[in-house]
Parts: structure tokens; sequence; C-alpha cells
């Protein structure tokens, strides 16, 4: 009896332990929260085109960088911070994706050298 009622102990404590989502699956939660975010639409919504969405490495919280132009001249850091958690439930535990919120920068442009560089479509419009 001893043992069976240590194994449903162990295995209740590590299912509750283990309950929020895969890597994979929190990121691709985090990616489409940063598509969608209304900020973001915002400061690359200059008909530049997305070129990359990429996780940086960062020591705490998430990091994602945005790079949008098409010679990849501007980017956007977005930070994921961990939601505050409800202080109703102390030591409850979370099942599911991990509550977050957004943080999003300022987008980072560099000049570029206007023969390097491909040009919009209203510049190849005023070349024709």
């Amino acid at each position: 009896m001893t043992r069976g009622m240590l194994f449903t102990l162990l295995t209740a404590y590590s299912t509750l332990s283990f309950a929020a989502l895969p890597p994979f699956f929190q990121d691709a939660k985090e990616m489409k929260a940063i598509l969608d975010n209304k900020i973001v639409a915002d400061k690359i919504t200059s008909g530049r085109p997305i070129q990359s969405i990429e996780r940086m490495p960062s020591d705490s919280n998430t990091r994602w960088q945005i790079t949008v132009g098409p010679d990849s001249e501007c980017r956007l850091m977005v930070q994921i911070l961990p939601a505050p958690m409800s202080l109703t439930e102390p030591g409850a535990t979370m099942v599911g994706p991990v509550p977050f919120e957004i943080q999003v920068g300022d987008l980072q442009c560099r000049s570029l050298d206007k023969k390097k560089a491909t040009p919009t479509y209203e510049e190849r419009k005023e070349e024709d």
C-alpha cells in the first residue's frame, strides 16, 4: 500500500511540475502574439517586408529580433516579459502556455547607399 501511494504522489507531482507548453509551442505562441501586436504592426507598416524573426540569446526574458526592409536595413527588438501571476491561489500550478506581455522597442534603421539599396516600388516606378 505504501509503494502504491508513493508512486501516485510522485506521478501527480511530476505531472504538475511539467504542465507548461514545450518550448516549440511556446515560441510559436510568442511569435504569433508578436505578429498580431498592433504596436509592432504600426512600427513596421511603412511598406517594408519582414525578412526574418529571430529569437535572440538572453539571460532572463526572451527577446526577438524582427528584421525588415528589402535589404534588411531595419531591426525591431521585442521582449517577452512574464505576466504577473495571480495572487488569489498561492501555490497553484500552471497548466498550458506561460502567460506573457510584449514590450516593443524602437525601430532601428541604418542608412543605405542608394546605389546598393534595392529600390522600392515607387522608386522603380519613377525610373520608368
